[in-house]
């Protein structure tokens, strides 16, 4: 198959990475694949993957058009970061194929595209997606300062978006009836694709030459993190402060770092920022901590590449037992209950401390299951299988299509016995 793939290009996106992965594969099953860049125009020239230098820009109006109209399917890659995704969302009502989908929770894209709209057909977006009258709620949920967890809950916005693919790709069941109501057709689960080779040594290690244990959370350091709650458990015992470091790698607005480093000033907690790092230098970061956060709450993702990532370098990983996070092994994450979030984040974080050699077993089945489960060449077949799905369906509408404008010509009437006869035959497209 002819594919075309429109994806950030960036290699801050993690989304980037994964399509440059995706690309390869496809094309180790003997597909071609073209690749349009989504970025909104100022980050467009930024530090890029590649794509083997085939790639285009969205807004290159003399090629994109052609490279549109002449393949067998476009796949959009989306997530909630409108300056990564400007390009998917000016070009898939177009153009429509099949969306993969990286976020759960999409309003903050929602958001920033409505500054380019008017209000009335934002209003129309939001009621047509939860009902008639849902806008009020959800300006008032805008300004509420528990945005993220009702937008999560109420708002996501999944809906926007899968109304208008042709068929949906998404990385776990967590919204399962929303796809099911919106999507108009075939949807796939499967795990998120991920390089199972990594620059490690290949042995978990204890990273720390002094006496305290590393922990680190790394990524686009959001609230949803809970590294407050993390802050607040170690500065609530003292034992446990004096045997813990606390690291944060990655991009953090200046105002959330104010918090957090004022909260662990007041609890006597060592910590430190790196923001935004390189690759290697995040490798090293990773490679040197002794457990790593994962937590979430609520999820706004699909899948994250950063519990992965901390797997596949073998490291003891925790994660918030909610959502698609439930589902993983109990052998290869410790789950931490976030009804009892404080608490049992203390008894985790005292019980390594207490034997930290016995909960290297978890980093050891993590790396085994990461490689089993997020196969690049697994992934890539289901994304053709389900290319093939949408191919079928709408080559079947198509036909329906046709015969109804015919029949309308010739005058049949739509509740004729002769439109079942007709029809029946064509159930084979819808199977």
């Amino acid at each position: 198959m002819n594919f075309v793939l429109v994806t950030p290009a960036s290699q801050s996106s993690a989304i980037a990475t994964t399509s440059d992965l995706l690309k390869l594969h496809l094309e180790k099953l003997g597909h071609r694949v073209g690749v349009v860049c989504s970025e909104a125009e100022g980050q467009l020239e930024s530090r890029r993957q590649d794509f083997a230098g085939n790639a285009v820009n969205w807004d290159d109006y003399i090629r994109v058009p052609k490279i549109m109209t002449s393949n067998d399917m476009i796949i959009y890659q989306i997530g909630n970061y409108y300056d990564y995704h400007k390009g998917v969302l000016e070009l898939m009502q177009k153009y429509p194929g099949i969306v993969i989908f990286h976020d759960y929770m999409l309003t903050n894209l929602f958001l920033d595209f409505c500054k380019l709209t008017s209000s009335a057909e934002k209003s129309q977006v939001i009621d047509d997606c939860y009902g008639e009258g849902a806008t009020k709620h959800f300006e008032q949920m805008v300004h509420n300062k528990n945005y993220i967890s009702i937008a999560a809950k109420d708002f996501p916005m999944t809906e926007w978006i899968a109304r208008s693919a042709l068929g949906s790709l998404v990385h776990s069941d967590i919204a399962n009836d929303r796809f099911l109501r919106s999507c108009p057709g075939p949807i796939a689960v499967t795990p998120l694709l991920y390089k199972t080779t990594l620059p490690y040594d290949g042995k978990p290690k204890l990273s720390s030459q002094s006496n305290k244990h590393t922990l680190l959370t790394f990524g686009h350091i959001n609230v949803n993190k809970r590294c407050k709650s993390i802050i607040t458990a170690l500065g609530k015992n003292p034992s446990l402060a004096k045997q813990w470091s606390y690291r944060l790698v990655g991009f953090v607005e200046e105002r959330q770092r104010k918090i957090l480093q004022e909260h662990a000033n007041k609890l006597g907690v060592e910590i430190s920022f790196t923001g935004q790092v390189s690759n290697e230098v995040l490798h090293h970061e990773i490679n040197n901590a002794d457990l790593v956060s994962c937590l979430r709450f609520p999820v706004l993702e699909m899948a994250s590449a950063s519990t992965i990532e901390a797997m596949l370098y073998g490291k003891v990983t925790m994660v918030s037992n909610v959502s698609h996070y439930k589902n993983l092994p109990d052998t290869v994450a410790i789950k931490i209950d976030i009804s009892n979030e404080i608490d049992d984040l203390q008894r985790v974080l005292q019980k390594f401390c207490d034997d930290p050699l016995k909960h290297q077993s978890y980093g050891v089945q993590a790396r085994a299951w990461v490689k089993q489960t997020h196969d690049p060449a697994s992934y890539a077949a289901t994304v053709v299988e389900l290319a093939v799905q949408v191919k079928k369906l709408e080559e079947g509408r198509k036909l329906v299509s046709g015969i109804n404008v015919q029949l309308q010509k010739w005058g049949v009437s739509a509740d004729s016995s002769f439109i079942a006869r007709t029809a029946e035959p064509l159930n084979i497209f819808f199977e």
